[in-house]
């Protein structure tokens, strides 16, 4: 079977440039790369289209599939996700990460794999924690964002889990068809509500510290998307006090 990774971007071309080479050493040949435009300006979208151009020989070569979808406008890093999987069709692991390639390659190979041969965990998420052997990079801004949107999910989402906008996520197939029909956030708080998801249904989620480094070019407003997150939360809240619980299932 196959794993679906997207990469969401957008006005990215350039940091993903330096990321799908990296991907292309390391990753094996059951995966499948959607590099997922989020409408880019046009420019982007030439230039997008002329850096997979250059792997369609890589591609080829490794086995590892390449391809691109690109939206007109532009919807969220959420709303990507879920288009991307609500149409995959033929892999039995879903995952993203994100296209500035703050979380190396080989941390991908291995959260997968981790996944793929455990089958009691239905989803799995990248933690930026920092432990001994794992190396955290990021700057004052960066940290203090972390910071702050982990309290947001910890005491308004009362969420059990370190780190929720870590850039890498897999889940099962089928646990995802499970839980599709309830997500709607569309931004940055989609991560959020998808462990709010799994939590409420009960699927068995776990989180794996990575490596993870700072890499300039964030897109990220402390304010406005905390603020946003904070209000995004309790909506997500209140729609899962409404929908019974039962148990995980798949």
């Amino acid at each position: 079977m196959k794993t679906l990774l997207v990469i969401p971007y957008f006005n990215d071309s350039f940091r993903l440039n330096k990321f799908l080479p990296e991907l292309f050493k390391v990753l094996p040949p059951h995966f499948h790369i959607l590099v997922y435009n989020d409408g880019s300006s046009p420019l982007e979208k030439t230039r997008t289209e002329s850096l997979l151009a250059r792997f369609e020989e890589k591609s080829l070569s490794t086995g590892i599939d390449l391809s691109c979808v690109h939206q007109r406008y532009n919807l969220g890093k959420g709303a990507s996700i879920i288009n991307a999987w609500d149409n995959a069709q033929g892999h039995d692991i879903l995952g993203f990460t994100d296209a500035d390639g703050a979380v190396p390659a080989e941390e991908i190979v291995r959260l997968e794999s981790y996944l793929r041969e455990t089958p009691p965990v239905k989803a799995l998420f990248g933690s930026r924690i920092r432990l001994l052997g794992k190396k955290i990079k990021r700057g004052a801004k960066r940290e203090l964002s972390s910071r702050l949107f982990s309290f947001l999910v910890s005491r308004v989402g009362q969420i059990p889990a370190h780190d929720t906008q870590c850039g890498l996520k897999f889940i099962r197939e089928n646990t995802y068809r499970h839980i599709s029909p309830h997500l709607s956030v569309k931004r940055f708080a989609f991560d959020v509500e998808l462990a709010l998801i799994l939590q409420h249904f009960n699927h068995h989620t776990e989180e794996m510290p990575v490596n993870w480094t700072d890499i300039p070019g964030s897109k990220v407003s402390l304010v406005k998307d905390s603020l946003q997150m904070a209000s995004d939360i309790f909506k997500i809240k209140k729609k899962l006090d409404n929908i019974p619980r039962f148990g995980g299932g798949c």
